[in-house]
């Protein structure tokens, strides 16, 4: 894949793992860290089904996988959504750190957009 796409994955999971460690300093209970990087599993888990599952269906010698894509994507918001039900049952500060891990790829792809802009602005590009 994309050397692009593999670096926000990575950055993706490491900013979940950091935001973990920063929730159980700041909060002081381990339950709220764990639903956060449950999220960013989630967040990471899903960005790359999707990515496969739109690399099948777009792949030019035998494109194929339309269905199961609709399928994949239902069950995918089947799976958020119970856990956010879940979730939901603990308390409402546990929903906010649900939907911060759940905001882990966007966070990494604003993270490779720094990085893209620092890497222009280093090598005269702009």
């Amino acid at each position: 894949h994309d050397p692009m796409l593999r670096r926000v994955l990575n950055n993706s999971f490491y900013i979940s793992v950091l935001g973990s460690i920063v929730i159980y300093i700041c909060m002081n209970d381990i339950f709220y860290s764990i639903i956060n990087f449950f999220g960013g599993i989630l967040s990471v888990s899903g960005f790359k089904l999707t990515i496969k599952m739109t690399d099948k269906i777009l792949r030019i010698d035998k494109p194929r996988g339309q269905g199961s894509f609709f399928l994949v994507a239902a069950l995918k918001l089947a799976i958020i959504s119970g856990g956010f039900y879940l979730v939901s049952l603990k308390s409402e500060i546990a929903v906010l750190f649900y939907i911060l891990g759940l905001s882990m790829i966007p966070l990494a792809i604003f993270v490779e957009g720094g990085y893209q802009l620092y890497r222009s602005f280093s090598n005269g590009r702009t």
